[in-house]
């Protein structure tokens, strides 16, 4: 992961390898607010594993696309996504070892 420090925060790398089915954070924060430039999902196993991508701030969450299967190989791309502090952005793989997660996120210093 790379981090580069601005004024007002950091940018930071997102390169996750969902290698379960659990949901996995890949931007947010409990103390600051997070803005994802751009994320992409790519399905690297030539096979349909469902993609969710949803916003989750500990109780509730609200999905930018449930259970959806991908197709084989296919690239998702979700762009300019804000955050709230206490507010996660989570993916979740139908199948493990099968998507790959990139993007770029900026994370606004704490308690601002």
């Amino acid at each position: 992961m790379s981090v580069f420090q601005v004024v007002g925060g950091i940018f930071t790398s997102i390169a996750v390898k969902l290698a379960g089915t659990s949901p996995v954070v890949i931007a947010g924060s409990s103390d600051s607010t997070s803005r994802v430039a751009w994320f992409q999902c790519t399905e690297i196993a030539g096979s349909t594993p469902d993609l969710t991508v949803e916003l989750y701030d500990g109780t509730t969450s609200v999905y930018l696309r449930y259970q959806q299967a991908m197709a084989a190989n296919e690239a998702v791309k979700f762009e300019d996504i804000a955050l709230n502090r206490g507010q996660f952005l989570r993916v979740t793989a139908g199948a493990a070892n099968q998507i790959d997660v990139v993007g770029l996120a900026f994370v606004s210093n704490a308690l601002q």
